[in-house]
């Protein structure tokens, strides 16, 4: 498949199992693009399972809480692509 020059930046911060539910409902739609999710609660690692639902999905977990705007901005200096989508759960 040809990647789209989109990055979709997802941040997360602690409601996990809807995030997992919505990531394996949504991955058939997301997959051709950079998906970079920002983990913004330092207690949980949530690399594994994540990559268990969307193995191309890059995952960053803060090592403090940065709040939405600094934890969104962080994504988006990841970002390799033209195109920045936001999704917030």
């Amino acid at each position: 498949m040809k990647t789209l020059p989109i990055s979709i930046i997802i941040p997360v911060y602690k409601n996990y199992e809807m995030f997992y539910k919505y990531l394996e409902i949504n991955k058939k739609f997301i997959s051709d693009c950079e998906v970079i999710i920002m983990n913004d609660y330092p207690f949980e690692n949530i690399t594994k399972k994540t990559k268990e639902i969307l193995k191309t999905a890059k995952v960053f977990n803060n090592k403090k809480n940065l709040g939405f705007a600094v934890n969104v901005n962080k994504g988006v200096k990841k970002a390799t692509k033209k195109i920045c989508f936001f999704n917030e759960l």
